[in-house]
């Protein structure tokens, strides 16, 4: 997520399979093509500003999960 994120703030506006691999790779991350298909085939087209926002909104509304974000702790079950 993190490499894809990084293309497109680099200006590809739909980045590919390949564009992510060879982002982890310059840094040798381990390259798992099985996820990062999912990742580019599920938010290609998609307005990423948009759904951080809207991933921001639903951290807020669960005060739990936002409590254990906002003190560095982890969210228990």
């Amino acid at each position: 997520m993190a490499a894809y994120m990084l293309a497109k703030m680099g200006g590809n506006e739909e980045p590919s399979v390949a564009d992510v691999k060879e982002i982890l790779g310059s840094v040798g991350a381990a390259i798992d093509e099985e996820r990062i298909e999912k990742v580019c085939s599920e938010l290609n087209g998609k307005d990423i500003d948009k759904l951080i926002a809207e991933g921001r909104e639903m951290v807020e509304k669960d005060e739990r999960f936002h409590a254990a974000v906002t003190s560095g702790g982890g969210v228990g079950g």
